[in-house]
């Protein structure tokens, strides 16, 4: 049994570390969509999504898969 807990846990923060690494890569890709689109930089394309969050009361990440799915 302590071997299937730890085999589970070890699943479990694969699949954490996977989720975190994705949202990572969407917010990435929306910066790179405002910046191009904007021409702002770096810093401030994710001012504007890090607000974009804020003013909606979600997630960084989802706000970034809206945006990118708008595009």
């Amino acid at each position: 049994m302590h071997r299937f807990r730890a085999h589970q846990a070890l699943r479990q923060e694969l699949a954490q570390a996977r989720a975190t690494l994705e949202a990572r890569r969407l917010v990435d890709r929306a910066k790179a969509l405002l910046m191009q689109r904007h021409r702002l930089s770096e810093e401030d394309a994710y001012r504007r999504l890090r607000r974009m969050a804020m003013n909606g009361g979600r997630r960084l990440a989802d706000v970034a898969a809206e945006l990118l799915a708008r595009e």
